[in-house]
């Protein structure tokens, strides 16, 4: 059981943490590219380089990776299909998450999370994804940790006008949360999301799942893990806030 010291009266100090879900808590980047994937060789979008003929394939999968941005489903699928009534959006955006539930079943968090988690219980705890709010259930309850987070603490794209990159979806869990941004550490893996969270003025560990952790630094992270078992003491967190204060 990681030691949690008593946390320290500096001028600045956690006391929220907000998590990013997907390849940060879970992952889980690569079931929705595929979800992705596949609901693009149903409907044959031209606003991206597809090749139609080989299906899922590694090149097809690469091609919208990069074409993602860490954006809401129906903000993404605009980028695919350009623009389309409300109404087709979202239901193009519904049938991507029931694939991605359909095809996230074998879940496994990453390392030491559901320990770290157990350590917050001082601290309040939130949720800021780009998932929508049946993906995010269906993670929370594979890896039974959905009780470590209060529904309302949790956001997800429906609750904001705009998504990553935009400062938003981490302004409103600060909000949800009743914390100061200044006082959320934030835990990140993607670009978009640490720009996100960097415009709502919050400190970030970078997740190296994805990134690797030199390159997380380059992006400005407070600090970069390969997993939460790095993370020996709450202190330790605090000490990122006392430089900076």
């Amino acid at each position: 059981m990681m030691k949690v010291p008593s946390v320290m009266p500096y001028a600045k100090s956690i006391q929220a943490i907000i998590f990013d879900m997907d390849d940060t808590m879970v992952p889980t980047m690569k079931t929705h590219f595929k979800a992705w994937t596949d609901l693009c060789l149903k409907h044959s979008p031209k606003n991206i380089g597809l090749d139609y003929k080989v299906g899922i394939s590694a090149e097809n999968l690469a091609t919208v990776e990069n074409a993602y941005n860490g954006c809401t489903s129906e903000e993404f699928v605009n980028i695919l299909f350009g623009n389309m009534p409300k109404e087709k959006v979202q239901a193009l955006a519904n049938e991507r998450e029931d694939l991605f539930i359909k095809q996230a079943d074998d879940l496994t968090e990453i390392k030491g999370l559901t320990q770290f988690l157990e350590a917050l219980s001082d601290i309040k705890r939130g949720i800021a994804s780009s998932t929508s709010r049946p993906g995010i259930e269906h993670v929370l309850n594979k890896l039974n940790i959905a009780k470590f987070f209060k529904p309302e603490n949790i956001i997800d794209p429906s609750k904001v006008s705009r998504g990553k990159p935009y400062p938003d979806p981490y302004l409103m869990a600060a909000k949800a949360l009743d914390v100061s941004p200044e006082n959320c550490l934030v835990f990140e893996d993607s670009r978009g999301g640490i720009k996100s969270a960097q415009s709502a003025g919050m400190r970030i560990i970078g997740v190296a799942t994805s990134i690797s952790k030199p390159d997380l630094m380059k992006l400005g992270v407070s600090r970069a893990i390969k997993d939460y078992t790095e993370i020996k003491s709450l202190d330790e967190l605090n000490e990122l806030f006392k430089v900076f204060a």
